[in-house]
C-alpha cells in the first residue's frame, strides 16, 4: 500500500503548475504521512511556492484546522486576482 500511495502522491510525479508562485501549500508540522527529512522539498519540486505550517498530524490538521486551509485558498485566489486582473479590473486601474 505505502508503495501505491508513494507513486501517486508524490508531488514530482506531476505537471509543474503554470504559476508556482500562485500555489499556497499547508502543512502539518508533526506530519507522519508526508516526510520532510531525508526527502526532495517541495520548493525544490515547485519553486516559487508558499508554505504554511500549523501545528499538528496530518490527520488533526485535517478535521480541526480547516480555517488555515480555507484562509491558503482565499489568499491562493487574492494573489491571482492581484497578479492576473481581470481585463474590467485592469480597465477600473486605467
Amino acid at each position: 500500500m505505502r508503495g501505491v500511495m508513494d507513486v501517486t502522491t508524490f508531488i514530482g510525479n506531476f505537471s509543474l503548475p503554470s504559476d508556482t508562485q500562485m500555489v499556497i501549500s499547508v502543512l502539518a508540522t508533526q506530519d507522519a504521512y508526508i516526510p520532510r527529512d531525508n526527502v526532495t522539498g517541495l520548493q525544490t519540486i515547485w519553486p516559487g511556492i508558499e508554505m504554511r505550517y500549523v501545528t499538528g498530524s496530518h490527520v488533526t490538521a485535517a478535521l480541526f484546522k480547516q480555517h488555515y486551509f480555507r484562509q491558503a485558498i482565499h489568499d491562493a485566489f487574492q494573489k491571482y486576482l492581484k497578479k492576473y486582473p481581470s481585463p474590467q479590473e485592469k480597465n477600473n486601474q486605467d
